[in-house]
């Protein structure tokens, strides 16, 4: 018995100093009916997202966060993304992952994945985002160590909206999704009042 609470114990410990929970994560996913897209385009339809708890190559927590479309994406003028509330402020929480393929700087090495939060100081931090794209699925890794402690702290991503879209072919930026930040009309788009937890 004395064994055995060691052994839990020791377990306790590695999960906090790798900054996981203790307590297994449970998946947070949900559906969006197919054939919804404004243009009709699989490619553009949503039909679930996901978010989920993993590790990067060297051990450490990372946030999974998936997309998963009617089709594979478009790799042109396109954009695919999910944003979230990482903080009870909005201000120290906003969360966004996105995924815009083909445009112009690409060229200069840029990739097409990206991913930002506010900072908490009326600005935001460009955070160091992996993805990949296997057939008409999306998903981002985004290491907790481009999130703050007072973000980590907080321990939950709430208020969970996906979104597809048309964007200018220099940028990826502008389009029917949102201009300047303003949420306009997106091809299709997602939500749920759902909450992960990942203490």
């Amino acid at each position: 018995m004395r064994a055995r609470t060691l052994g839990l114990v020791a377990v306790a410990v590695g999960a906090l100093v790798l900054g996981l929970p203790a307590h297994a994560v449970t998946p947070l996913n949900f559906a969006d009916p197919a054939g919804d897209a404004l243009d009709g385009r699989d490619e553009m339809d949503i039909v679930k997202v996901g978010y989920d708890l993993g590790k990067t190559k060297t051990g450490k927590p990372q946030l999974v966060i998936t997309l998963q479309l009617a089709a594979p994406p478009s790799l042109q003028l396109s954009a695919y993304g999910v944003e979230a509330q990482a903080h009870d402020t909005a201000a120290c929480g906003e969360l966004e992952v996105d995924f815009r393929p083909g445009r112009a700087l690409e060229r200069i090495g840029t990739s097409p994945f990206e991913a930002w939060v506010s900072d908490c100081a009326g600005g935001v931090d460009l955070l160091t985002a992996q993805g990949e794209v296997k057939g008409s699925t999306i998903k981002w890794f985004l290491p907790f160590d481009s999130l703050k402690k007072k973000q980590l702290a907080f321990g939950k991503i709430k208020d969970i909206r996906a979104f597809t879209g048309t964007v200018d072919p220099v940028f990826g930026l502008e389009g029917n999704a949102s201009i300047e930040g303003n949420w306009l009309l997106p091809t299709d788009d997602a939500s749920t009042d759902k909450v992960f937890s990942y203490k």
